[in-house]
């Protein structure tokens, strides 16, 4: 054993010349470490004090090699930090320092930028972080999500991720909070047999793909729900006429052309009846009404006033198409 122990000590020898002759100054301290823990009788110089450390010549090359790697990078990555300061992307220009200054310290160019940079990039982080909390608390997640997405050089990898995940979990829940408004308002109005605005809510709700199996069952109900009431309104329409109930005639003919402005069949009665011109100024007042809520909800004032204007030209008092107006104008008026 202790001749093949020598043996291989020799061969471990004549690899640590072999590599430190070609430059291989890591594969040959590496070499030197096994030497040492084999033989028993050469202290590891990794784990030396100071003194034997600094005598070993091997080992003070390879630092030096090492050490004038990690200067040749670190000035790489100040210069890279200088250039990116001077486009004014002081997040990046930090990201690249702070690496730039790992790898070397006392870089002078590294020491020099960060007494520029770092000032400058503490106070854009602090604005960005106050203007992402208060973007989260008034509700605007998307605009949020769009200044996290541009400036999140300006903030650590963790603080950029629970930012984004804080987000996108409020996006969730006012998407949820939409669609719950959407679903309700549009059974409100299907229980009022007001098919035609329940339909618009539940075309909205199908946007949101988590509840487009209620909405698209919801539509169903609706289409089953306003043919049954058609043809209830039909039967009065022909008992009423039978009893000779102009009236009651007319009256049904309207319910029906408010449900479903184009049957052909409710039409043909109501220009018997004299009701047609009524009903379609009445249908384009509805549709303008309608169209200026959507406006509103959306933030578009001032296509909002428009839509109802017309409305209230075609028919003056038309629902509550004043109370609409006197909103819409307050949220413009400086």
């Amino acid at each position: 054993f202790q001749a093949i122990r020598e043996k291989y000590i020799a061969l471990l020898q004549e690899d640590k010349k072999r590599l430190a002759e070609e430059g291989d100054l890591e594969e040959a301290l590496i070499t030197q470490h096994i030497e040492a823990e084999i033989s028993g009788s050469v202290r590891d110089p990794l784990k030396g004090d100071g003194t034997l450390a600094q005598k070993n010549e091997l080992l003070r090359l390879w630092e030096d090699k090492n050490g004038k790697k990690r200067l040749k990078a670190s000035t790489v990555y100040c210069r890279l930090a200088e250039d990116l300061f001077k486009k004014e992307s002081p997040g990046e220009a930090y990201h690249y320092l702070v690496k730039g200054l790992s790898l070397w310290p006392n870089n002078p160019q590294g020491e020099e930028l960060y007494i520029r940079l770092y000032p400058l990039y503490q106070v854009k982080q602090e604005r960005l972080l106050s203007s992402l909390d208060k973007l989260i608390a008034s509700g605007a997640y998307q605009e949020a999500s769009r200044a996290l997405e541009k400036e999140k050089t300006l903030l650590s990898g963790e603080t950029a991720e629970k930012y984004k995940a804080e987000i996108l979990s409020m996006e969730a829940k006012k998407e949820r909070r939409t669609v719950r408004s959407l679903l309700n308002t549009g059974r409100y109005y299907l229980d009022k047999n007001n098919f035609r605005r329940a339909r618009s809510y539940f075309n909205r709700a199908l946007a949101y793909a988590d509840y487009q199996k209620e909405a698209a069952r919801m539509l169903r109900l609706i289409s089953r729900r306003e043919n049954e009431t058609v043809q209830e309104l039909k039967d009065q329409y022909l008992l009423h006429q039978l009893n000779q109930d102009v009236p009651a005639m007319k009256a049904a003919i309207n319910e029906i052309l408010f449900i479903r402005p184009g049957d052909a069949w409710a039409r043909a009665r109501a220009v018997d009846l004299g009701l047609l011109e009524e009903n379609i100024k009445s249908d384009k007042a509805e549709s303008l009404y309608l169209e200026g809520i959507r406006y509103y909800t959306e933030g578009h004032f001032r296509e909002a006033i428009e839509a109802w204007e017309q409305a209230e030209s075609l028919i003056p008092g038309y629902k509550n198409v004043s109370d609409y107006l006197e909103r819409a104008r307050k949220r413009i008026t400086p």
